[in-house]
């Protein structure tokens, strides 16, 4: 599941920098002064299928990014306590800290992001770092499939 909800987490980050919603939306935590911004600007009626609101409503998108961040991350604190008593490999151990790490830098390098208006260098340490930490959840599975403790196999 951690997988499935990165990539759509890397997804809403596509659609998000491939908008420039980065420059727009520029306050933290709030999207125009709440926390949850109107339905009104959630779903805009000009879209005539509200399912477009998932595709090219700025508000949407910037919202639904910034908050699915925190459940890839607490799906991944999920996945780190079951394992956190389990006799790991020195190498699987590493590997559940250095995600959680990246993970935790990701939703750092995007709150700064918007903080500072999208500048390019945050903004590519932003993307470069969501592809590594896509790619060490890759390896966190591979080392619980594969390594000394076969967490799956039980």
């Amino acid at each position: 599941i951690l997988i499935a909800l990165y990539g759509v987490q890397t997804w809403f980050g596509g659609l998000v920098a491939g908008g420039g919603i980065g420059k727009i939306i520029n306050t933290w935590p709030q999207i125009f002064d709440s926390i949850i911004p109107p339905f009104s600007l959630l779903f805009n009626p000009v879209f005539n299928n509200p399912l477009s609101n998932l595709f090219y409503n700025q508000v949407t998108l910037q919202f639904i990014h910034r908050w699915f961040a925190f459940l890839v991350f607490f799906a991944f604190i999920a996945l780190w306590l079951r394992c956190m008593h389990l006799p790991l490999s020195g190498r699987s151990r590493f590997a559940l800290r250095a995600t959680g790490g990246m993970i935790a830098l990701q939703i750092l390098l995007g709150i700064f992001n918007v903080v500072f208006n999208a500048p390019l260098a945050i903004s590519i340490v932003h993307s470069a770092n969501a592809i590594a930490a896509f790619g060490m959840i890759i390896i966190v599975f591979h080392e619980l499939r594969y390594g000394k403790y076969e967490l799956y196999n039980k």
